[in-house]
C-alpha cells in the first residue's frame, strides 16, 4: 500500500509542473466569456433573468462524514429544468464558508476518493447538473470554525481532482473558488506551481472580496481593483491576486474575477468627513486580526440593494441621503460611504466600480466574471456584469 501511495504522490507532484496538454483549450473551453452567478435560492429559479449569466451555481452541497455529498434538493429540482431551457449551465457548489469540515479528511483518505466520486456521478444522473464547484476555504490553511487542515491538503486535492476528471471526462464542469493567494504548499506558504490544477479545472473563481472591513486594524476597501492595503494577504487586490495565480501557471483564461454584490461596514475612531476620496484607511473601533468563525468581525454585511435603499438617492446611486456622504476612490476604483453622526464607514461596489472590474476582465481576457450572490443586488449590478456575454 505504501508503494502505491508514494507512486500516486510522485505522479501528482509531476503534474503540478507538467506542460499544458495539446488540444486542451479546444476540449475544455466554450467560446466567449462566462458569468458565474452564485445562487442560494432567492429570487426563485423561475423568476431569474437567464440572459444575464451563463452559469448558475447552486449553493451549497455538503460533504458528509461518510464522504458522500448531500444536496439542496429543492434548489436543484427547481433550477435545472428552467436553466437548461434558457441555455444556462447549472453547477452544484459544495462547501462554502464554515461548511468545509470534511474536505481535508476527504482528500487525505484515498479510499474516500472513490466514495466521493461515485456520489458525484450519482448526482449527475439524478439531477442532471452540468458540473461541480469545490468551495473549500482553504486547502492547507486554517479556515473558518476550526476546520481541519493538513500540510498534504493541496497535493492530495490535486490527486482527487485528477481521478475525478478521468472518471467524468471534460463534459462535466469542474471549478473551484480560490483565495487571493495560491493554495498553500506543504510548508504552509503559497504554492509556486499549480499548473496541475489548471489542467483539471475548467477555471478558478477568484474570491476577490472580503479583503477589508471584516477584520484588521483599519477601515478599508472590501474589493479593490488595485492599490489594496489590507491584511489577508497584505495589500491584496484583484490585480495582485490575478498576478499571483498567473505566476503559478494559471493563464488568465482559466480565472474568473469575483465581484461582491454587498458591502461591509465598520466604525472609524475619528471622522472621515473631511478625508480625500483615497484616504480610506483609518483606525477602526474594535480592531481585530482574528479570523472569526462567523466571518463577521469589525462590522457586518449589507447587500447592495439595502445600501441603495438606505443610503443612496433613488434614481441616482452617486448621491447619498439620510446623512450619508459618498466618495469614489480613484486608486482602488471603488465607492465608499461615511456617516458623520456615528462614524460608520461602508465599502461596497456600485455600477461604476463594477464596470471598472468588467473592463479589466475584458482587457486581460479572463475567463469571465463571478459574483456573490445573485439575490443581493436588486437587479442593478447584474446587467453591468452581463456585458461580458455581449
Amino acid at each position: 500500500m505504501w508503494k502505491r501511495l508514494l507512486l500516486t504522490s510522485l505522479l501528482a507532484a509531476t503534474a503540478l509542473a507538467s506542460p499544458t496538454p495539446q488540444g486542451y483549450g479546444k476540449t475544455q473551453k466554450e467560446d466567449g466569456q462566462v458569468v458565474v452567478a452564485y445562487w442560494t435560492g432567492a429570487p426563485s429559479a423561475d423568476s431569474l433573468n437567464y440572459t444575464q449569466f451563463s452559469h448558475l451555481y447552486v449553493s451549497f452541497g455538503t460533504i458528509e462524514s461518510n464522504f458522500t455529498v448531500s444536496v439542496p434538493t429543492d434548489l436543484l429540482t427547481s433550477s435545472v429544468p428552467v436553466a437548461h431551457a434558457n441555455d444556462t449551465k447549472v453547477v452544484l457548489s459544495i462547501g462554502g464558508w464554515g461548511n468545509c469540515m470534511n474536505y481535508s479528511p476527504l482528500v487525505n483518505n484515498y479510499t474516500a476518493h472513490d466514495v466521493f466520486i461515485e456520489s458525484l456521478q450519482s448526482i449527475i444522473s439524478e439531477y442532471n447538473v452540468d458540473g461541480f464547484d469545490f468551495d473549500w476555504e482553504y486547502p492547507g490553511q486554517q479556515g473558518a470554525c476550526d476546520q481541519p487542515y493538513a500540510h498534504s491538503d493541496t497535493l492530495n486535492y490535486l490527486i482527487l481532482l485528477q481521478k475525478l476528471r478521468k472518471a467524468v471526462g471534460w463534459d462535466v464542469i469542474l471549478t473551484a473558488p480560490t483565495w487571493t493567494e495560491p493554495f498553500a504548499d506543504s510548508t504552509g506558504a503559497p504554492s509556486k506551481d499549480l499548473r496541475g490544477f489548471s489542467e483539471v479545472l475548467h477555471w478558478i473563481n477568484l474570491m476577490t472580496y472580503d479583503l477589508n472591513d471584516i477584520w484588521g486594524n483599519t477601515t478599508g476597501v472590501a474589493s479593490p481593483l488595485r492599490d489594496g492595503q489590507g491584511y489577508f494577504p497584505a495589500n491584496s487586490s484583484i490585480e495582485l491576486a490575478a498576478e499571483l495565480w498567473y505566476k503559478t501557471g494559471f493563464p488568465y483564461s482559466n480565472m474568473t474575477v469575483g465581484i461582491p454584490f454587498y458591502g461591509h461596514y465598520a466604525t472609524s475612531v475619528s471622522s472621515m468627513a473631511e478625508n480625500k476620496p483615497w484616504e480610506v484607511w483609518v483606525p477602526v473601533v474594535g480592531a481585530s486580526m482574528e479570523l472569526l468563525c462567523t466571518g463577521d468581525g469589525l462590522g457586518s454585511t449589507w447587500t447592495y440593494e439595502q445600501i441603495y435603499s438606505w443610503c443612496l438617492e433613488e434614481g441616482d446611486f452617486t448621491k447619498a441621503k439620510n446623512g450619508w456622504m459618498r466618495q469614489y476612490d480613484p486608486k482602488t476604483e471603488t465607492p465608499w460611504l461615511f456617516h458623520p453622526g456615528n462614524n460608520t464607514f461602508i465599502s461596497y461596489d456600485d455600477p461604476i466600480s463594477v464596470k471598472a472590474k468588467v473592463d479589466y476582465i475584458k482587457s486581460k481576457k479572463f475567463r469571465g466574471g463571478m459574483y456573490w450572490e445573485l439575490g443581493q443586488d436588486g437587479g442593478m449590478l447584474m446587467p453591468v456584469v452581463a456585458e461580458l456575454l455581449a
